[in-house]
């Protein structure tokens, strides 16, 4: 099954138009079906995955009970304890702040 972007070589049908455009290589398998009074085909093809380059080194976080979690590069991350308390403690004082004229 060849293709030139907007359009698929089927064997058998011929040249269908497609919705979205393919890149240009060989399908390797493609599904026709209709569901809802409509046409739909699934390309199956193979792409080369670029190759990626690594910026940064893979790092690891420790999760702990006195902080959230460290960082391998030492950079630590505050409790959520603290948040939640605080929190707590907000919510109290607009309590107070509400039942006042």
């Amino acid at each position: 099954m060849s293709n030139d972007g907007k359009r698929i070589k089927l064997p058998k049908i011929g040249w269908v138009r497609l919705y979205e455009t393919l890149p240009f290589t060989t399908a390797q398998n493609c599904v026709i079906n209709r569901a809802a009074d409509r046409w739909f085909i699934m390309v199956r093809y193979e792409i080369e995955s670029p190759i990626v380059e690594v910026e940064h080194l893979p790092g690891g976080v420790d999760i702990g009970i006195k902080e959230l979690g460290v960082c391998s590069n030492a950079q630590v991350f505050a409790s959520a304890k603290d948040y939640w308390r605080m929190s707590q403690k907000l919510n109290r004082k607009q309590r107070a702040v509400s039942h006042k004229a």
